[in-house]
């Protein structure tokens, strides 16, 4: 390969800032890895204002992660953390088995919670299936948080903000060396509020949308010798959320009826904005409500005491942790271990009618005791989730013409779900099986990398595992404990690979071709498995007890390059994506044995097929000292070639969705920023900042009746900093209060029968300053 040379400037570096990245679990220059990714430096991160995976999403075409979960429920809350890469929106994801992951330091994190961005080095969105190095729940993409690791030099920083709606934020972390050139700790914390934009038309006084963080980390670096480097890092965090900012359209609103089984629909764009009088939910916890969701006077299922969270809304408690060790072993080979352990649990109480309700008569009420007097759904979810990885890795001289890696993982999770159980209409309920479920996946790993010639690289990486699960379901929809755990088990084995042919036609300079192939793991129809062979003969399904893995194969090609004497760079990457054996959940009838009554089962099937094709761009350009520009653009199209659509028969009496695209992504996202920095006196630096989002039509179901509007959003950041490390900023983000709605379909639960759609409240315009000093 020829010499390295001086690496250009990347989309979101600072000028003339290589970015390294680890893809292929080695680092390398961004602009030389022939993948499609989008990398984040720790000043990238800052000087675009990322806070969370929400503005990474914003800053990265081709990935999407929202908060509001699809299908059954709709929240709108930090509960559930979905990520979708290329349009692929995948609607019965569970923590456990996800298209997309979340990783720190390499190591895989069960429900995707992510660091303090302040503890952050570096973030890696890496897109198309990932398998091959990062294993399962990848096999459409994958975002690596990289961490900082400590200095030997004293150092610190403290940072603080004041906004509108009551927002602050206070943080601060100093680094250390412990033993001088040895060993070297990093300490910090942080405190987010950031308040809600919604008031509660049922409740004036309360606020929809709160939400607190708070996080304490540490960091260590040991270099005991030359050849040996350990890294450690640990986090603890909490999050306390209100109400969640949320909203319904009810048939009350609909403007059309397309003859579904569910009544009326919205067809077309969404409203501009939501109506405040729609914008409601009743969350006050009296006596009785509180005896049933924290008290639980009722004795429902749960995973742990429901005082964790004596009020409504959202609770979360995270513990990240990991170790990595890496030995330089002689004649360029590097033996790594990756140890990691991360823990997750959650508990909030929702309003699931998105509607304050108080003035809707209960017809239970006086009839069946306990019985609300209005139509009052206020329900408890609770989950825990922990996980332990632990991957070691051999690799060879990067400078050789033949380079390779090998290396073995292991990964474990134990995951409680099911305990959701509250006020509802005929009282109070439980809601959910009780269950747990724990995969078990050894995998082995390996690569081969071979010059052909100076700048021609051909590469190919595999990884075969063995996906075991198992499923427990301790306690029945109706609250009551089985005298025994029904428990299924099942090993789902698969390989993936990733062959790759790059050419370095330039300095800084690489095209490529690739093709790679995803699983994402199966599961357990339980409620089948549990039927009578008679029962079960009723049911005319190409499934049975167990469901399989879905597939993704992907074709990619993408060009990176810098030139202009580092001046500018641009990155293109198109890809063609083939979705099959796309797991479809449907809902059949069968009469139970000895009873007259028809009873539904939902069956989860191997049935759906999807074609999807795509562009990303990203460039940037310093055409002057002191002024950049970059910008990003995204188009993911799909098309549904198999689906049995549930939805669509609520929506317009048929289950045919052939032909649609996926809902839940827009197809089209482009983005424009300009930053220019100037000395305005001595020691001192004036910046300006100014960023440009656009997100196009994304539809709400998939018959694709409804969709929402274009989403155009502006930024803006003026400021001024100070040689010696102390600096001054005011900000606005959606500048001009745009509000574009975006939802998912539902089953209207104040009656029961009719669709409503789930509306996920836009962030409205935030203004603050912001204070930060560096010694």
């Amino acid at each position: 390969e020829p010499a390295a040379q001086p690496a250009a400037q990347p989309a979101q570096a600072t000028r003339g800032e290589a970015i390294l990245v680890t893809a292929r679990r080695t680092e390398e220059r961004l602009e030389s890895v022939p993948l499609a990714i989008t990398a984040f430096s720790s000043e990238s991160l800052e000087a675009q204002d990322i806070q969370s995976l929400n503005d990474i999403s914003d800053n990265s075409p081709g990935f999407q992660f929202q908060n509001q979960a699809g299908g059954g429920s709709g929240r709108n809350d930090r509960s559930i953390n979905n990520l979708t890469f290329r349009g692929l929106f995948l609607a019965n994801v569970t923590p456990i088995s996800q298209g997309g992951l979340v990783f720190i330091d390499g190591a895989p994190v069960i429900n995707s919670s992510v660091p303090a961005i302040d503890d952050v080095a570096r973030v890696e969105v890496l897109k198309g299936p990932q398998a091959a190095y990062f294993g399962r729940s990848t096999f459409s993409g994958a975002v690596n948080f990289v961490t900082k690791a400590p200095s030997y030099e004293f150092g610190g920083r403290i940072k603080a903000m004041y906004g509108n709606y009551g927002s602050n934020q206070v943080s601060g972390s100093v680094e250390f060396p412990l033993i001088d050139q040895v060993l070297a700790l990093r300490v910090g914390g942080s405190h987010v509020f950031e308040g809600g934009q919604y008031k509660n038309s049922g409740d004036p006084n309360e606020t929809f949308g709160d939400r607190k963080n708070d996080v304490v980390s540490a960091q260590m670096l040991f270099e005991p010798a030359s050849n040996l480097k350990i890294t450690g890092f640990f986090s603890y965090g909490e999050m306390h959320d209100g109400p969640p900012a949320q909203a319904a359209l009810k048939n009350t609103e609909f403007n059309c009826d397309l003859g579904g089984t569910s009544g009326s629909y919205w067809c077309g764009a969404l409203p501009n904005r939501m109506p405040e009088e729609l914008i409601g939910g009743n969350y006050d916890l009296d006596e009785t409500a509180y005896g049933i969701l924290i008290d639980n006077v009722d004795g429902y299922p749960t995973i742990f005491d429901p005082s964790f969270n004596p009020r409504s809304g959202l609770k979360r408690q995270t513990v990240q942790a990991d170790l990595r060790m890496d030995w330089e072993m002689g004649n360029g080979m590097v033996l790594s271990s990756i140890t990691a352990y991360h823990t997750d649990r959650t508990q909030t109480a929702l309003d699931l009618t998105f509607r304050d309700t108080s003035g809707y008569p209960n017809p239970n009420f006086g009839i069946i005791p306990g019985a609300p007097s209005f139509n009052h759904w206020l329900l408890n979810y609770q989950t825990d989730i922990s996980d332990f990885s632990q991957e070691i890795r051999l690799t060879s001289a990067q400078t050789n013409r033949l380079r390779w890696t090998v290396g073995a993982s292991y990964f474990t999770a134990d995951y409680d779900n099911g305990a959701i159980y509250g006020l509802n209409v005929f009282g109070s309920g439980n809601s959910s099986t009780l269950r747990n479920q724990k995969p078990k996946t050894p995998a082995i790993f390996g690569a081969l990398y071979f010059d052909i010639t100076q700048d021609l690289t051909i590469g190919a990486e595999g990884r075969y595992q063995w996906d075991k699960i198992e499923s427990s379901i301790l306690a029945s929809s109706s609250g009551v404990y089985y005298p025994e755990a029904l428990v299924s088990k099942a090993t789902f084995k698969s390989f993936s690979p990733r062959v790759t042919l790059d050419y370095a036609f330039a300095p800084d300079s690489t095209a490529y071709i690739l093709f790679s192939r995803g699983y994402r793991p199966g599961g357990f129809n339980d409620g089948y498995g549990a039927l009578t062979p008679t029962e079960q003969a009723q049911i005319a399904t190409s499934a049975g007890a167990t469901y399989d893995e879905e597939r993704l194969d992907n074709y990619e090609a993408g060009i990176k390059t810098a030139f202009w004497n580092g001046r500018a760079s641009l990155r293109a990457a198109i890809y063609i994506d083939k979705y099959r054996g796309g797991q479809v959940a449907n809902s059949y009838t069968y009469y139970p044995d000895g009873s007259p009554t028809i009873n539904l089962i939902n069956v989860t099937e191997n049935i759906g097929a999807v074609d999807l094709w795509g562009i990303e761009l990203e460039g940037d350009v310093s055409p002057m000292e002191g002024l950049s520009l970059s910008g990003s653009f995204g188009l993911a199209e799909s098309e549904i070639k198999s689906f049995v659509c549930a939805e669509c028969l609520n929506i317009a009496g048929t289950n045919d969705a052939t032909g649609n695209r996926l809902s839940g992504v827009p197809r089209l996202t482009w983005t424009a920023s300009a930053s220019y920095e100037h000395p305005v006196a001595e020691d001192w630096w004036g910046y300006a900042r100014i960023d440009y989002r656009h997100r196009g039509r994304q539809y709400v179901d998939y018959y694709n009746a409804a969709w929402s509007r274009n989403d155009d959003k502006v930024d803006l950041r003026i400021g001024a900093r100070q040689d010696n490390g102390l600096s001054f900023e005011a900000f606005a983000t959606n500048l001009f209060n745009e509000q574009t709605l975006t939802g998912f379909r539902g089953t209207d639960l104040v009656t029961l029968a009719t669709n409503d759609i789930r509306i996920a409240l836009p962030e409205k315009r935030r203004l603050g300053i912001r204070f930060s000093y560096e010694f």
